[in-house]
């Protein structure tokens, strides 16, 4: 063996000691010094496994494998010491309010704040036939009041022009829709335009050279989205994430939606009329929303007309709309079908769900109490 690769062998012999000797010294000594107590018929056989390789406790503290090695080095000391002064963690100790939160109540407080967060995925989108956006460094961003996040992308990554704009004059009246589950001032759903602002900043346009294609941004003037400009999503002709299309908006990385059976006796009733009937619905529980239950076809007792209303949803799908005659009058938009959902609400193909914010809802015999939601 070479003298190089002697020295190379033996830096790496004492960097694996000083390993070694931090692990002892960091562990305590009642570990150190106690036996192995498991048996064998908890492995494979029988006896005691302390008795077959008692582990000794090692005689002095430099000592391990019958050799007596060198102190720790100055680097190893210098870790084992700043780990030996850090106060101990105990949950009984702490000086601190321990008092837990409803985490509604966190999400509800947030919403008053301009949110951000980068995402990994590859973020496309097409306007005028063209793609104009191309990016791997895009922000999901919630402005102040929305529940759902859009998409903020760095300027050099729009191949369009870009240039300051007029928005329209804002609405007069209040704008936006209770959910008290989540707060106590309206929020802002995706049906409340883009140019409906709460954060300060600079509107722009989005024109695609030699078409009268056209889309609206917003400049925020917050450091976090320097050179970044967020877009209108539905002014968009798509949107891809990586290579799938997505629909409405970009998913909440902190939003979900589970779908699960139930046995539970589901009534949906109006003005003592049943609309339906079940004890095989499913579940579809969704981030900061009511559950919604959905129910077989067959289920279905009320007579259902399609309308023409259309509507569609990031994690669902499109969603064809119903009418219900309930007695001697009709009631319109009352329910409604995913025909074909994308694969997170596959579970609720052809189900029918009906907006129990406006009918009663019975569950095991027990009247629930109407939800306000966006729909009431």
């Amino acid at each position: 063996m070479t003298t190089q690769s002697t020295g190379r062998l033996g830096f790496f012999r004492e960097g694996l000691l000083d390993i070694f000797h931090l692990f002892f010294a960091l562990t305590p000594a009642y570990v150190r010094g106690r036996r192995l107590h498991t048996t064998h018929s908890s492995l494979s056989g029988t006896g005691s496994l302390s008795d077959a390789h008692p582990i000794r406790r090692p005689r002095s503290r430099y000592a391990c494998c019958g050799r007596r090695h060198r102190p720790l080095s100055a680097a190893a000391t210098q870790v084992y010491r700043e780990c030996m002064s850090s106060p101990p963690v105990s949950p009984a100790n702490h000086d601190t309010d321990a008092t837990g939160v409803l985490m509604r109540d966190v999400m509800g407080q947030l919403l008053q704040k301009l949110r951000y967060e980068p995402t990994a995925k590859r973020v496309r989108a097409t306007l005028g036939g063209q793609t104009v956006v191309d990016t791997t460094h895009a922000m999901l961003v919630w402005e102040p009041r929305r529940v759902v996040p859009g998409y903020a992308v760095p300027y050099q990554d729009i191949r369009a022009e870009i240039s300051p704009r007029t928005p329209p004059p804002p609405e007069n009246g209040p704008v936006g829709f209770m959910l008290p589950d989540l707060s106590t001032i309206p929020v802002f759903d995706p049906r409340i335009p883009f140019d409906v602002r709460t954060t300060g900043g600079e509107p722009v346009g989005i024109r695609v050279a030699g078409t009268e294609a056209v889309a609206s941004g917003f400049r925020a003037r917050d450091p976090g989205l320097d050179d970044y400009v967020i877009l209108a999503f539905a002014d968009f002709d798509s949107w891809f994430e990586e290579d799938d299309e997505i629909i409405s908006h970009p998913h909440d990385p902190y939003g979900r939606i589970d779908i699960r059976g139930t046995s539970r006796h589901v009534q949906l009733m109006l003005d003592g009329h049943i609309l339906a009937d079940t004890t095989r619905a499913r579940m579809l529980f969704e981030t900061t929303l009511p559950a919604r239950y959905y129910l077989p076809v067959e289920d279905v007792v009320a007579p259902l007309e399609p309308s023409s209303t259309r509507s569609m949803c990031s994690y669902k799908g499109y969603a064809t709309w119903y009418s219900a005659l309930v007695g001697d009058k009709r009631v319109d938009d009352i329910a409604w079908q995913y025909e074909h959902p994308l694969s997170d609400a596959a579970e609720v193909q052809d189900y029918v769900a009906f907006l129990d914010e406006r009918l009663d809802l019975v569950i095991d015999g027990e009247q629930q109490e109407r939800a306000l939601t966006p729909s009431s």
